[in-house]
């Protein structure tokens, strides 16, 4: 498995573990994994020139 995939499956089981405990912030995990999968597949990354701007901003 690498290094990528377990960050992605870490993102995810914290949302998985915030659903079946009936804690709160489930939904910002899920919004966090979302967005944290997303910046990997488009390539931003801190210092880079912004080649994506999502239309929210």
């Amino acid at each position: 498995m690498s290094e990528v995939q377990a960050l992605f499956d870490a993102a995810d089981a914290r949302v998985e573990h915030a659903r079946r405990h009936g804690r709160k912030g489930a939904l910002p995990a899920l919004r966090d994994a979302a967005l944290l999968k997303t910046v990997y597949a488009y390539g931003l990354f801190p210092g880079a020139p912004p080649t994506y701007v999502p239309a929210f901003l």
